[in-house]
Order: structure tokens, then C-alpha cells, then sequence
């Protein structure tokens, strides 16, 4: 897919249970736009340390498989269609959709910043990407990334301005408690009638 990616930052999420299990959203996590002195959020359920340095998740070998950390690093990514860059009107108005990208595909993401930011000395949001998800035979999957265009639009280019600066601050919401989580995908019960 072709996107504008609006906002990026660090997000770190700890599950206490293996994938698959009931916990379906995370005890405890934490975001930063610069991935330096991370703590819990505040209204993660069951905050594991005071900061994620000295977390017991955090550890080496704390994984359930292999040598991992148990606290999961990763990123979480405000995207923008890239078909909404055809007026300011439509860039305003542009439902944004946010990407997890998976600890394995992180390095990635960094070396697509690094080339496109540190080539063009523009922010990465002044720029087309594209989006793709292809077979990895160590992880399964790999999400890898590559610049299409930049937005050539002053007016455009203004308004994705002004939507990556809003992204800022919306990109940090939390994740439902567990209980909510659960409740929500609960089973109807059923009539005792039968």
C-alpha cells in the first residue's frame, strides 16, 4: 500500500501469556517518540517495573522461546492513504490507520528512515511509502518499505504538515484493559431453556 507515514514511535508491550492464549491486549506498556527512558502508561493494568530499564521483561533470555526479551520492542506507525494527497480538503479529512510493526521487522523501518530522512533532509511524512508484508523465511513474514514519490503540493504539503503535527499526541493511546478486552468478545449466554 502507498501511505504517508504521519507519526512513528517506540512502543514496548508485555503479555503474560503466549500468543494464542486469553490475554488479548497487553498488561503492561509503554510508548516514546524517542525510545529513551521509557515507563509504563499510566493505565496499563499491571505495570511490571517504575521504568522499562530496570523491568524483569526486559531481560535477555526472559522470552518464552528463545533467547528474547519477554517485553515485545516494536513500533507503532499513523498512516495516511497516499490517494488522499489530491487536495488539502482530502488530507484533512483522511481517516489515519496505525501499523504494529512486529519486533523483526524494526531494523527495517530504521534503515528506510535513515536512507529517505537522512538523503532529503525533509521529514519522513513529506514523502510517499510503500507499505508491503512479504514471506520471510526466519519470521514468517518481513514488513519492508520503500519511497514512491515525494508530495510536490505546497498546499498539500502544508496539510500533511498539519495532520503529522495532530498525529503527534493521537498516536499515543492506550490499549483496553484486559478485563474490557475480554468482556467484549465474551460469547452471548445461552437460553437455559434448552
Amino acid at each position: 500500500m502507498d501511505v504517508v507515514v504521519l507519526e512513528s514511535i517506540h512502543e514496548r508491550t508485555y503479555y503474560p501469556e503466549k500468543y494464542g492464549g486469553d490475554a488479548t491486549t497487553p498488561v503492561c506498556y509503554s510508548f516514546s517518540q524517542s525510545g529513551e527512558n521509557m515507563l509504563p502508561h499510566p493505565e496499563a493494568a499491571k505495570p511490571q517495573s517504575k521504568t522499562c530499564a530496570d523491568c524483569p521483561q526486559n531481560k535477555w533470555g526472559t522470552s518464552d522461546n528463545g533467547k528474547g526479551k519477554a517485553c515485545r520492542e516494536g513500533r507503532r506507525l499513523a498512516l495516511m492513504s497516499a490517494a488522499d494527497l489530491t487536495d488539502p480538503d482530502k488530507v484533512m479529512g483522511a481517516v489515519a490507520g496505525y501499523l504494529r510493526l512486529p519486533v523483526t521487522s524494526v531494523r527495517n523501518f530504521a534503515g528506510y528512515v535513515q536512507g529517505v530522512v537522512g538523503g532529503s533532509d525533509l521529514p519522513l511524512f513529506c514523502h510517499v511509502s510503500r507499505v508491503r508484508v512479504v514471506p520471510d523465511p526466519k519470521n514468517q513474514v518481513a514488513v519492508k518499505f520503500e519511497r514512491v514519490a515525494g508530495i510536490n503540493d505546497d498546499a498539500v504539503m502544508e496539510a500533511v504538515f498539519n495532520r503529522a503535527t495532530a498525529e503527534a499526541d493521537a498516536i499515543m493511546f492506550s490499549y483496553p484493559r484486559p478485563e474490557e478486552s475480554s468482556e467484549a468478545r465474551a460469547p452471548a449466554k445461552k437460553s437455559s431453556k434448552f
